[in-house]
């Protein structure tokens, strides 16, 4: 599908995947490059919920750095008001029983698979590391309670919680951890962290940011692929990863505290 749109003549922008085709091998590489070429168009993935922590932000601090040995990245989500069940629970897996979790997450594993090994493996080039390997695991938790969500009813002794890790190992040791936290209702779910963003760089000098709360994570990842749109149209033709591209910011975005921008200018209110 998106190599039909890219030799048709329009630009892709994705939040599902595409922020390192290289990442999957140069077969991939080359359709995607030949449909981009034959419509003289780019392909741009910006990465999901919001996209930029597992790879812009760890390059970013890396400029800060003499030495980098360790990599961690932690993602925690609370799903207690996303209304989507498709998403809720036929593919992240919560309220099913832990044997009909096994069974309906496999091909939810793979895409996170793909998904977060895309980020490990740009920012480990970027830097000039050579991975042997992305390696996966993953756990789960139980409901110790019936509790209601957007999507449905948690029922006791049902997944209320999951827990992924993506490791790019080098000779046996990781050298970038991203940690995926995934709860039914945060509120409801003691173990692993709080909702938020964490980011953290052993090495010299040793950095930790965390953003503690974002109201909607899923309009950060919407906004980060609209704010693209620009500096793709501009771009020449073929794969731009976010490395190729200028930052993406919210030009227009911005909101005075006495008034709203109204083409450039400050409109106060009235009344």
């Amino acid at each position: 599908m998106i190599c039909a749109l890219l030799a048709s003549g329009k630009n892709v922008i994705t939040t599902t995947g595409f922020v390192y085709p290289r990442c999957h091998g140069p077969a991939l590489v080359e359709r995607l490059e030949a449909a981009c070429l034959a419509g003289g168009t780019t392909l741009h993935g910006t990465g999901v919920n919001p996209g930029f922590m597992a790879d812009l932000m760890p390059l970013a601090l890396s400029g800060l750095s003499t030495r980098v040995d360790h990599i961690f990245v932690r993602e925690s989500s609370d799903f207690r008001g996303h209304p989507s069940r498709q998403i809720v629970t036929d593919l992240i897996g919560f309220t099913r029983s832990p044997k009909d979790y096994a069974a309906a997450v496999r091909p939810f594993r793979m895409l996170q698979r793909g998904l977060f090994a895309e980020s490990v493996q740009l920012v480990a080039d970027s830097l000039g590391v050579t991975l042997d390997e992305v390696e996966e695991s993953d756990d789960y938790e139980l409901a110790r309670e019936d509790f209601p969500i957007a999507a449905g009813t948690v029922r006791r002794g049902t997944v209320c919680a999951s827990r992924w890790v993506f490791s790019g190992l080098v000779r046996g040791r990781p050298f970038m951890s991203v940690e995926c936290v995934y709860k039914a209702d945060a509120t409801k779910v003691a173990r692993w962290p709080e909702p938020g963003f964490t980011v953290h760089i052993e090495g010299v000098p040793q950095m930790t940011i965390t953003v503690s709360e974002m109201s909607h994570g899923l309009a950060g990842a919407a906004a980060h692929a609209v704010n693209s749109i620009r500096a793709v149209c501009a771009a020449p033709p073929g794969i731009a990863t976010f490395l190729d591209l200028p930052l993406a910011v919210g030009a227009g975005t911005a909101r005075l505290a006495l008034g709203r921008s109204v083409r450039g200018r400050s409109v106060r209110g009235r009344g």
